[in-house]
């Protein structure tokens, strides 16, 4: 590769700090010559780095290539590394067609017209903002936002409405926002804006003007006009930008901040907004970027799924178990939006404590040995996911008497068969049909079953699956081909266990995670499902949707 960009005339450096290895020669488009710098990475996968050498330094080269694909550096875009990877055996190769892909881009920039579909799409790119700001909820209307340094980062919600978990936060400031009609055209000159000036030029003066009329009217304590007493102007403005999207949606997507002198905050004062804005329009005091990250329970919830798909949202959820199973069902839950929502709410119920032997194959860990389950589980998932209402009952299933209780969803995760058989018949007693998915691993990890119980007449329950025999309860069509393979392993004080991966708790966990989005979706069909693991030590077995069976106590109630 050396020798190849030798001969096409690019010069070798090596970076004395990064160790960088580049290549810096001409590349001719269109009978142009562009300086270009690659910018190899020593050891890594990645496609080097292309920038226009003398991008920062030559308006008339900026001016004809404008923002597209090339960010204020110079550098340009001109692959989409998450779909390909740079293959150092076909370095030769590799290297002809990135040469040719940069050429692309500029050839493009030389005969395109500003592109504001395409700069709306990779804005972020472009803006480059120094800071984050991470908006947990969205304001009604025109409202303002409220900042708070919190974990050592900076967050948004509506003004008033501060969620719990922020409660303990210091306050940064009221950010106005700012909204735009659609994105302006970037000043190539200046981009990104870094003084007030800079930025007066993108966004325009009358933009500005309203800004600093917001300013006044969501200035916070002491904005208003009191009797006897001029308006109180704060000496920074930050400012939160939006504009519509593809989509027609609009939601904050950068914010600005800047000072405000004492001559600008005498003209606000006194109600001269557009001089005020002509003022900023001619200093170049410094901004400071940020950029704006939905941290919504929305978005957060939603926009990984396919389109059209529904979350917990709203729903009540009761698991039962926060073993092996429950700890990583309860994730998959807390992702797909248990808990979110006015009405939403997902307890976890288990009366166990967390043992050392339950580590190896649990969610949690060293830290929360001796803990009681339930409590550990619902902390650990309030700490990833603090605006889900997740509630911990440190007691039985038979203790909770709410666990039927309206809208809800119950989970039995503990894979134990007196357990599914007492849910059943706690539901018996209970008017509507509440439905119970109940999860289990067959046996030494032979496979993971899923059963979801509707409770409504002429669909079969969690009993119609077992009989009694004299050395207890057993599922009428087992899958294991030698009883040896479903049978636990003792040990002293009554203590047993069944030997398994946790592959194999993970396995059931995503399989009643996958039955419940069926359910949400209308798209479940059949209820009893096995996902196989061992499979030489089992008989096949179809998924199915069993019939109640006629010597059922709990199906010949519903008749």
């Amino acid at each position: 590769m050396a020798q190849f960009l030798s001969a096409k005339g690019f010069r070798h450096s090596v970076n004395p700090i990064t160790k960088r290895h580049s290549y810096t020669g001409l590349l001719t488009v269109r009978d142009t010559g562009y300086c270009l710098e690659l910018r190899f990475s020593e050891g890594v996968y990645n496609f080097p780095e292309a920038y226009l050498t003398e991008w920062g330094r030559d308006p008339e080269l900026r001016e004809s290539l404008h923002l597209r694909n090339i960010n204020s550096d110079g550098k340009v875009c001109y692959v989409d590394e998450s779909q390909t990877w740079w293959d150092p055996h076909q370095a030769v190769g590799m290297t002809v067609a990135a040469l040719s892909d940069i050429a692309a881009v500029i050839d493009r920039n030389q005969r395109g017209e500003w592109q504001s579909t395409e700069f709306l799409r990779d804005f972020d790119g472009y803006w480059q903002g120094g800071g984050e700001l991470y908006r947990v909820a969205e304001a009604q209307g025109r409202g303002a936002y409220l900042g708070v340094q919190h974990s050592e980062r900076y967050w948004l919600f509506p003004e008033g409405d501060i969620p719990h978990w922020l409660s303990g936060g210091k306050p940064t400031g009221l950010w106005v926002p700012l909204q735009l009609k659609s994105l302006p055209p970037p000043p190539v000159h200046c981009w990104p804006p870094k003084t007030t000036r800079e930025f007066v030029q993108w966004v325009g003066l009358g933009a500005l003007t309203k800004v600093l009329e917001r300013l006044v009217q969501n200035g916070g304590k002491g904005s208003k006009r009191r009797k006897g007493r001029s308006r109180e102007i704060p000496g920074i403005a930050r400012l939160l930008l939006s504009w519509p999207d593809g989509a027609g949606h609009s939601e904050p997507r950068v914010g600005v901040l800047f000072p405000l002198n004492p001559l600008v905050v005498k003209e606000i004062r006194q109600g001269y907004f557009k001089s005020a804005a002509k003022m900023l329009s001619g200093l170049a005091d410094e901004i400071q970027r940020f950029s704006v990250l939905n941290t919504t329970p929305a978005y957060i919830h939603h926009r990984n799924l396919p389109e059209g798909y529904r979350t917990l949202r709203d729903h009540r959820v009761v698991l039962v178990g926060a073993g092996t199973i429950g700890g990583f069902l309860a994730a998959q839950l807390c992702s797909m939006g248990a808990g979110y929502g006015p009405r939403g709410a997902l307890h976890i119920i288990d009366p166990d404590r967390l043992k050392p032997e339950n580590i190896a194959r649990h969610l949690l860990g060293m830290p929360d040995i001796g803990k009681n389950k339930a409590i550990a589980l619902a902390d650990h998932l309030r700490a990833q996911y603090p605006h889900l209402n997740i509630e911990s009952h440190d007691c039985s299933a038979w203790e909770y008497q709410e666990a039927f209780k309206g809208k809800t969803l119950v989970i039995n995760a503990t894979g134990v068969i007196s357990v599914g058989l007492g849910l059943e018949e706690m539901r018996s007693h209970q008017s509507g049909s509440v439905p119970i998915l109940h999860s289990w691993i067959e046996g030494h990890g032979l496979a993971s079953t899923a059963f979801f119980s509707s409770g409504k007449s002429g669909d079969a329950c969690f009993r119609c699956l077992v009989q009694y025999r004299p050395e207890g309860y057993r599922f009428r069509c087992t899958i294991a081909k030698n009883e040896a393979d479903i049978e636990p392993v003792f040990q002293g004080c009554h203590q047993s266990f069944f030997p398994y991966l946790v592959t194999a708790s993970n396995a059931a966990a995503v399989q009643t995670m996958t039955m419940i989005a069926e359910w949400l979706n209308t798209r479940l069909k059949s209820t009893l499902r096995y996902n196989i693991l061992r499979p030489e030590l089992v008989e096949s077995r179809p998924d199915s949707t069993p019939k109640p069976d006629a010597t059922c106590s709990i199906c010949s109630k519903k008749h």
